[in-house]
């Protein structure tokens, strides 16, 4: 998040009076994929990037809001079947299905955690 966090800061050094709104940040997890060593395509390394993410970005009062990448998995002729993507954007936080994954679960518990 070290990269994240020096982006923002240079942003808000030179901008300082500008909202800002992160969007479109997120990670592919497989379905189902439980690595406890949050390994690439696993649900907890998805869930452990959006807890980072979010963390990173509180750190900045001038962001008003966030936009995570997406709520769920679907087709996406552009993604070439493999061994993990099998024809499908992974990034949602539901599976095309919408069972949740363990993402659904961390940015849950993030929103609760800030005032209403």
């Amino acid at each position: 998040m070290s990269a994240l966090r020096e982006g923002m800061s240079e942003f808000v050094a030179e901008n300082p009076d500008r909202p800002l709104l992160h969007t479109e940040f997120g990670a592919d997890a497989v379905p189902g994929y439980l690595s406890t060593k949050r390994k690439l395509w696993s649900e907890a390394y998805q869930a452990e990037l959006f807890r980072a993410t979010l963390d990173t970005v509180a750190e900045f009062s001038q962001v008003v809001g966030v936009f995570p990448f997406l709520y769920h998995d679907y087709p996406d002729l552009s993604k070439l079947v493999q061994r993990y993507w099998d024809g499908e954007n992974l990034k949602g936080v539901v599976s095309y299905d919408r069972k949740r994954k363990r993402a659904c679960d961390a940015l849950r518990n993030v929103y609760a955690a800030y005032p209403a």
